[in-house]
């Protein structure tokens, strides 16, 4: 027995079916152009990272470094992601030029010798970076690698890291990396900024 199929019907089945095809294509595009790991690189011009610290119990001494290289990493189907800084220790700078030079030598920073200051955070949530909160990892600094906490300051925009910067900032022991000089007059406690931008055309 032959079964006759109104056109109208095959036309409107034919239709549906490839919307569904379209749809399904679409889907599977997308999800081949949004990688499930993605490397952003940390924009230098605008990043930057700073301290300050206490001397005499009254006077807040401060300084910024220049130059902030690095990456962060973004783990979509975790939907986390976690920082991968280098701080260049050669480019710090303090109110003047004595300060600059005790920050560099090798009571202090000893850039020469370590130029390199490097912070590798742990994967956190992707809301901690726009709402703020924790973020552990490890500072290495003149050669010695130690834990820290990080504080993660809410972001004043929706996509932190290209529109706003995300700032992370806490205290770290200088002791606790054989930065042990004028302890008499300088506070071991050290307050620890950072702030990341990723470059303009990461997307």
């Amino acid at each position: 027995m032959r079964v006759r199929v109104d056109a109208k019907l095959f036309r409107l089945m034919h239709s549906s079916v490839f919307v569904v095809l379209v749809a399904a294509s679409a889907s599977v595009s997308f999800a081949a152009t949004q990688p499930e790991l993605e490397t952003l690189r940390i924009d230098s011009a605008r990043s930057h990272a700073g301290f300050s610290l206490r001397a005499m119990l009254l006077l807040t001494i401060d300084g910024k470094f220049g130059k902030v290289s690095g990456s962060v990493h973004l783990d979509h189907r975790a939907d986390a992601g976690w920082v991968d800084a280098v701080i260049d220790a050669r480019t710090v700078e303090m109110s003047d030029r004595d300060r600059n030079d005790w920050a560099r030598s090798v009571e202090f920073f000893d850039s020469a010798r370590y130029p390199d200051i490097r912070f590798r955070s742990d994967p956190v949530a992707r809301g901690v970076l726009r709402k703020g909160g924790e973020m552990r990892g490890r500072l290495s600094l003149r050669g010695v690698e130690r834990a820290i906490v990080l504080n993660v300051l809410p972001a004043d925009c929706d996509r932190p890291g290209r529109d706003c910067a995300m700032h992370a900032h806490g205290n770290i022991s200088r002791g606790n990396f054989g930065m042990r000089s004028k302890r008499a007059i300088v506070g071991d406690s050290v307050v620890f900024d950072l702030w990341v931008f990723v470059e303009p055309d990461a997307h």
